[in-house]
């Protein structure tokens, strides 16, 4: 019976990951964007660029908490007129690099190596499975912050704060 559980919940969680990526990718906005990339895409990438290269000029230091915006602007003008919205980095590792440079670059990636690591321990080696379900929750997050800015954004970075909080109380539970 314990094994027929598993797999149901194996059958579970994959459907719940195939799914809503199925919905998304049938979606004809979203077939649209992908195959013709927009304005909002080509602005994303052309902000990577300018960040790359303002924080090629600190890359030790960095430029400090919440600067982005008063740095990059002069650089925007320079570089890329075009580009209006000028939010962030538009990725969490480069706003690491250019808020803190290399230090709180490489502190941020251990930190998120020693989260992942202990989710995966837990849920692949333990066996735990609340415990793939928020490591599945926790890749989702870490890879929108490659195009985003989540960790910015208060309510977005509770959210993957409370979950590497809970996957550091989750223990297997032995059964009697």
């Amino acid at each position: 019976i314990l094994k027929i559980k598993k797999q149901v919940v194996y059958v579970i969680v994959v459907l719940m990951l195939i799914v809503p990526a199925a919905l998304i990718f049938l979606n004809d906005t979203a077939s649209d964007r992908l195959l013709h990339p927009i304005n909002s895409d080509n602005a994303r990438i052309k902000i990577m660029q300018i960040a790359a290269v303002v924080q090629s000029e600190r890359p030790l230091s960095g430029w400090g908490v919440g600067h982005f915006y008063l740095v990059a602007d002069n650089y925007f003008d320079a570089m890329q007129p075009d580009v209006y919205v000028r939010s962030g980095t538009h990725n969490d590792f480069m706003q690491m690099l250019f808020d803190g440079g290399i230090p709180l670059a490489f502190s941020f990636m251990l930190l998120i190596a020693a989260i992942f690591n202990h989710a995966i321990k837990l849920a692949f080696i333990e066996q735990e499975p609340l415990a793939a379900g928020i490591l599945a929750a926790m890749l989702i997050f870490t890879i929108y912050g490659l195009f985003h800015n989540p960790m910015a954004d208060g309510e977005l970075s509770l959210t993957f704060w409370s979950l590497a909080g809970l996957l550091s109380g989750l223990k297997k539970q032995v059964s009697c």
